[in-house]
């Protein structure tokens, strides 16, 4: 296709006829050919018709397949899918320009890739990503139960599965709360998977994939509250009912089934809705279970909200590798943090500046911090003697862009504008009450103020 003449001709015109004349060509080359023309035909190319399902084949009338040339695919891999990769769902191939296709962008709404290479490559493929996107291919439970448990039967040779990087909602989570796995892998080595709850995590580790030595788990729930008794179906599992999740509990339902195990990453957090048990244990007790722990380091706070009638545990392998860290408390105990980007405070007593501070230090990468605590500080410095105030350690923040006060206490807006305590490097989204900002700042006219409040930019609840 002339390129310079079509263009010329086709802009004469509607839309709606060169639509008409489009659908009769095929797709890949009008892509190929049309895309970057000008604007009128950029819109028209990019219409779901033609991005949806790509065949970057040549299919001749004799039956033969061939793959398309060179040049051609150098410019879908380095301009044209580029920009319509939320578009596509569906991709025909030859299965030497897979790598180069499939590594050129990203494909968020891919759901498929030519049956016959799968069925004819399966038992050379090893690793394999699983990526839902936002597809309603996959929006139930028993779908995804179904998936997973087919990408296990086909690929015989998988030894490394991630299954669902993508975390979108709770219908794309693994689960087996209904029905008991009929799923089995004698060759898988790593997994990566979204659980629902820790009973499900139990299911998968009964032996079902006895190679398994590296296992990474994303769990929505963890109900310590219910008893849980799977002899018939567990033989491998004791009923076991605790305030908390810890050591013993890893040890006994999970670790002591890998035996291949050479590394055990986690991060869990135990909510127990229950504060009248006579027996409630401290951190020291939970860090008691992980003393002959011998894979990594392990963090553990403990937390009793008498206010809120409950309690939470959270234990981690350390070094902490994921982006965000929920719920820290006054009991935080530090360290250093690199990959953490998220954070949110929470605690029914108050956060003093000192404890602002040493989160600046443990979170270097901070951007987003949420704060969610209605007592006001008890040990306000802002209003005491100007030589207290020179020796107080200014909190700095390098990297932070959203600020979330809209469950705070008004001394922590003071916290977060006075310049004698905070520093702010960037400029930062504030979430919060409007009211309590013109209370701290004195309507805007609070000299120790302006230097902070010149970098919000505001949203206000």
């Amino acid at each position: 296709m002339n390129v310079e003449y079509a263009s010329i001709q086709l802009t004469d015109l509607p839309d709606e006829i060169l639509m008409i004349i489009f659908k009769k060509l095929d797709g890949v080359e009008i892509l190929y050919s049309l895309l970057g023309v000008n604007k009128q035909l950029n819109k028209i190319v990019h219409d779901r018709i033609f991005t949806r399902v790509l065949t970057l084949l040549k299919c001749y009338s004799d039956d033969r397949i061939d793959s398309v040339s060179y040049r051609m695919l150098n410019r879908f891999c380095s301009e044209i899918l580029p920009q319509i990769h939320n578009k596509i769902q569906w991709l025909n191939l030859d299965i030497s320009y897979m790598r180069c296709i499939l590594r050129s962008t990203y494909y968020p709404n891919l759901i498929g890739l030519e049956e016959t290479l799968i069925l004819r490559y399966k038992n050379q493929i090893s690793s394999l990503i699983i990526g839902f996107g936002a597809s309603p291919i996959v929006d139930t439970t028993e779908k995804i139960r179904l998936l997973f448990k087919r990408m296990c039967d086909t690929f015989t040779n998988l030894q490394y599965l991630n299954f669902g990087p993508y975390l979108l909602n709770c219908s794309q989570q693994l689960s087996y709360a209904l029905c008991p796995p009929t799923v089995f892998s004698s060759t898988l080595l790593e997994l990566h998977v979204n659980l629902q709850d820790y009973i499900d995590c139990i299911y998968l580790l009964d032996r079902r994939f006895n190679q398994l030595h590296t296992l990474y788990v994303y769990l929505r729930f963890i109900f310590t509250r219910r008893k849980i008794n799977n002899k018939e179906k567990l033989p491998k599992l004791r009923c076991f009912s605790k305030t908390f999740i810890d050591g013993d509990d890893l040890k006994t339902n999970i670790i002591d089934y890998l035996l291949q195990l050479n590394t055990f990453t986690f991060n869990i957090r135990s909510i127990n809705y229950d504060l009248n048990q006579t027996s409630l244990p401290s951190n020291e007790d939970i860090q008691q279970t992980f003393k002959d722990f011998k894979y990594n380091q392990v963090i553990s706070c403990v937390d009793y909200f008498e206010k809120w009638k409950y309690s939470q545990c959270l234990i981690f392998s350390y070094p902490y590798k994921w982006k965000y860290y929920n719920d820290i408390t006054n009991t935080f105990p530090g360290g250093l943090f690199k990959c953490v980007q998220t954070v949110s405070l929470l605690d029914d007593r108050p956060f003093e500046h000192e404890f602002f501070f040493q989160i600046a230090q443990s979170f270097p990468l901070l951007k987003k911090l949420k704060v969610s605590n209605r007592q006001a500080q008890k040990n306000k410095q802002c209003n005491k003697s100007t030589n207290v105030n020179k020796n107080l350690s200014i909190t700095e923040y390098h990297h932070l862009t959203q600020l979330g006060l809209e469950e705070a206490h008004e001394d922590y807006f003071e916290e977060f504008l006075l310049d004698t305590k905070t520093h702010l490097s960037n400029r930062v989204y504030l979430i919060g009450d409007y009211r309590l900002l013109e209370k701290v700042t004195h309507n805007f006219e609070r000299h120790s103020t302006r230097i902070n409040c010149s970098k919000l930019i505001y949203f206000f609840d």
